[in-house]
Order: C-alpha cells, then sequence, then structure tokens
C-alpha cells in the first residue's frame, strides 16, 4: 500500500521564501556570525587572515503584505592589526531577497542618521491590515533594541522608510542586480500606494 499525498489547491503566499538569516547575513559580509565586537577574517581553507572589529550593525526586515519579503542591512567595522598586517576599516550595505543577494561598500548611512533622531513615543498614525511592515534591529557595544511599525505616516518613520528605500535602491543599482531592482520597484509601489 503506498500513501499520495493530498494534493493542494492554496496557492503559495509570498513569504513562504525567506530572506536570509543572520547567519546567513553574516556570511554576505565574510564574517561567521552577525554580532558586535572582534571577528577573524578566514581563507578558504578557514585559516585566520585578518581581524576586524564591528562598531555597530542594523538589518531590516521588510514585509509587503503581498510579495516576498527582503532584508537591507549595514555594518561598520574597524580594520585592526593581525600579523603585522591592518586591514581597512569598512562600512558595507547588503540587500537580500530569498533569490538574490549583494553587498556594497557604502560612505554613509542614512538609516543610522534617521535612528539617531527618534521620537519613540510621538502620537500618531493610522491602523492597517495590508500594505507595508518593517522590523528594524540595530546594535552598538552599548545598545541593543529593535523597531517594529507598518504603514508609516508619522514623519521620522517615513524618513526611517525612505531612509531604507534609498539604501535598498543603492545596492540594487551599483550590484547591477535584477532581481534586488525589481524587489525596490515592489516597494515603492507600497509606498505610493500610500501617498
Amino acid at each position: 500500500m503506498s500513501f499520495v499525498a493530498p494534493m493542494t489547491t492554496e496557492p503559495k503566499h509570498p513569504h513562504d521564501d525567506a530572506p536570509p538569516s543572520g547567519g546567513d547575513l553574516a556570511r554576505l559580509f565574510g564574517l561567521e556570525e552577525l554580532r558586535i565586537g572582534r571577528h577573524y577574517l578566514r581563507d578558504t581553507d578557514r585559516a585566520r587572515v585578518s581581524s576586524v572589529w564591528i562598531q555597530s550593525l542594523w538589518y531590516a526586515d521588510i514585509i509587503p503584505s503581498f510579495h516576498a519579503r527582503s532584508i537591507v542591512c549595514v555594518i561598520a567595522a574597524k580594520g585592526e592589526e593581525f600579523r603585522k598586517k591592518t586591514r581597512p576599516d569598512w562600512h558595507k550595505a547588503a540587500f537580500a531577497t530569498p533569490f538574490q543577494s549583494a553587498v556594497v561598500e557604502v560612505d554613509t548611512d542614512p538609516v543610522a542618521d534617521a535612528l539617531n533622531g527618534f521620537d519613540l513615543f510621538r502620537q500618531s498614525g493610522v491602523m492597517s491590515l495590508d500594505g507595508i511592515g518593517y522590523k528594524v534591529v540595530f546594535e552598538t557595544l552599548e545598545l541593543h533594541g529593535s523597531l517594529t511599525f507598518g504603514n508609516p505616516s508619522q514623519p521620522r518613520l517615513v524618513a526611517l522608510e525612505s531612509a531604507l528605500h534609498s539604501l535598498a535602491s543603492q545596492v540594487a543599482r551599483r550590484s547591477n542586480a535584477k532581481e534586488l531592482g525589481e524587489a525596490v520597484e515592489v516597494w515603492n509601489q507600497y509606498k505610493v500606494g500610500r501617498g
């Protein structure tokens, strides 16, 4: 007797394909884990080749109601001396969907600037069940936190959403990754649909 699984007629939900996890994000940057502190960078044989100190990081889960999720992440690292060589400091941004990812070096981080001027207790906005949601996680040596919001209307939240979108657009454009460009365009439709 054989068992045949019943056929399902339910369509696949866009969130069934998840973007990279924290460990996957770390590997995009050449790290073993996504955390603050010292990291040894390794070659293909797993031998230590250099060292960096991760000073700050943040990542944002972008969750549109009817499309695949994506992740934007920025890590700021200070190069350390290792075996008489010092690795240069770097500031890198990643944008990833379930199907494609890219990392580029950046000069500025508009999201960090938006987070630094945040008003946590301002009353405003409306409740909505559809649209787009965000979960932003940030970490420095002295601070770790997260913000979750959707369909922003409060000016600081709109500024944060715009900074996230701008950074993702920059990574997609500079990496010339077609799938990432398409994800930015889908994201833009959620923003425009609200305005």
